[in-house]
């Protein structure tokens, strides 16, 4: 990602970082009961909730910029979440080794930490073909990169997340089905139609984009969408960004078809 997305306030890093860091406990939200926020995320598809989660790590990056050695890793790892969305093998979520180590400074505590929360996400032996969703996940991660912005900046960033999932509510909406696994199905072909619907369609990074992306108020925005995922696909650079898996490794893994390159209107 070479250029700020549009919904990143300008001057965002200009002032010094002051939040505190006491651990990833201490700065997350409150999963002893729902809260209002919990409930309004929920049933949401897959693919929603990493696009949600990418976002709040852009704001945390953003905020950290020239301030943190994790900044670019940060931005390569959401980048490449939005390849992830159209297939697993597109990223090795390992590649970079973002385990926090001892004595590590709060900017870059919080930062890795706030990568984490999407690296769970990417778990595709987890999330791929399953009826849940990584909800738990960007809840945290919206509340920890709220806690790292300046408290002048966190109302904007909390109404970004309430357009964020009302367009989410539109162009990401979970099936209405009750949970169901694998071994509920005739056939493997079943389950995986079930589970893909769940996963939802892939978004594109504009998607996130303020205050209304154009293609979302175009006569036909799903192949608007489409087009702009492929469009990020395409100029992906897998020598540049370690998440990115080279055409020759996802062959290897079982990939299909043309590598970074998104056929519009393909099933997800």
């Amino acid at each position: 990602m070479t250029m700020t997305p549009t919904f990143i306030l300008a001057g965002l890093a200009a002032s010094p970082p002051t939040f505190v860091w006491w651990g990833r406990d201490e700065h997350t939200g409150s999963t002893r009961f729902p809260t209002p926020l919990l409930r309004r995320m929920d049933l949401k598809t897959s693919n929603g909730f990493i696009t949600l989660c990418a976002g709040t790590v852009m704001w945390g990056a953003y905020r950290l910029q020239g301030r943190d050695e994790h900044v670019r890793t940060a931005l390569q790892l959401a980048e490449a979440a939005f390849a992830y969305q159209v297939d697993w093998r597109y990223v090795d979520r390992d590649a970079v080794d973002l385990r926090i180590p001892p004595g590590v400074s709060p900017t870059s505590g919080a930062l890795l930490e706030l990568c984490l929360f999407l690296w769970r996400c990417l778990d595709h032996e987890k999330y791929w073909e399953n009826y849940y969703s990584p909800i738990l996940e960007t809840f945290h991660a919206a509340h920890l990169a709220r806690h790292m912005l300046p408290r002048d900046v966190r109302p904007a960033f909390g109404r970004w997340v309430e357009v964020i999932i009302a367009r989410l509510n539109i162009f990401a909406e979970k099936p209405d089905e009750a949970v169901a696994q694998a071994e509920d199905f005739p056939t493997v072909e079943d389950w995986k139609r079930f589970a893909a619907g769940h996963r939802g369609r892939p978004l594109p990074p504009e998607f996130l984009d303020g205050p209304q992306p154009t293609m979302l108020l175009a006569a036909e925005p799903q192949q608007r969408m489409d087009r702009a995922v492929d469009r990020h696909l395409r100029q992906l650079d897998w020598i540049g960004n370690p998440f990115l898996r080279t055409p020759d490794e996802m062959r290897a893994l079982g990939f299909v078809g043309e590598p970074y390159v998104y056929e519009q209107g393909e099933a997800p």
